[in-house]
């Protein structure tokens, strides 16, 4: 019997992602994918691939050579995608791609490898919010000005308290969308599930 593959199911879009951008991914043999929901040791996992990627090599060094400029994250809207697919294509070493989209939302291909990370929710709340409450103001303006934005303005959270039952409220749902209030950040088609055009372009609306 043939083994049936993960599909992609759902749409996921909001201030900081785009789910169909991975629709763009041409993979390579040997390319690895770093998933990961957010703030559940992403970076701490590029590191580590990337030490091993250029395991006996010149490796770039953190401080000179940003993570970003040498493990592509696919799915961010806040760069042009033509930018993000050049970097990806010049990329001669074996690509290590980030990304905060599950399994319903990323394609899958069996010649590719997968990291999936997990973290205690607990962990993540508190990762979270120091994430959100230290987010300047330039920061908040350029992912609400950045063109194609899905939901309405993204606020920095107040309270702890009242960022936590916001997000509790959605039941979890909102794992991969923006880190802030999932109730403005994410796009219908990835809370009820639809992949639909209708509820796309109401989103960016």
């Amino acid at each position: 019997m043939t083994e049936q593959l993960p599909q992609v199911i759902r749409t996921y879009q909001s201030h900081i992602l785009d789910s169909t951008r991975w629709q763009h991914y041409q993979p390579r043999p040997d390319d690895i994918i770093i998933s990961t929901p957010p703030k559940s040791g992403t970076t701490w996992m590029q590191e580590i691939v990337r030490q091993l990627v250029f395991l006996g090599q010149d490796a770039p060094e953190r401080d000179i050579v940003g993570l970003w400029q040498v493990s592509t994250w696919l799915e961010q809207r806040l760069a042009p995608l033509d930018v993000v697919l050049r970097q990806l294509e010049d990329q001669q070493y074996r690509r290590f791609i980030k990304s905060h989209l599950p399994l319903d939302g990323i394609p899958y291909f069996a010649q590719v490898k997968y990291i999936i990370v997990g973290r205690d929710a607990r962990d993540v709340a508190m990762s979270l919010w120091n994430h959100l409450s230290e987010r300047t103001d330039a920061q908040v303006a350029l992912i609400n000005n950045t063109p194609g934005r899905g939901g309405d303005p993204v606020q920095s959270p107040e309270d702890i308290h009242r960022n936590a039952r916001d997000r509790q409220s959605l039941g979890g749902r909102s794992t991969a969308g923006e880190p802030g209030d999932p109730r403005r950040g994410l796009c219908p088609s990835a809370v009820d599930g639809r992949d639909d055009r209708e509820n796309s372009q109401r989103c960016k609306q």
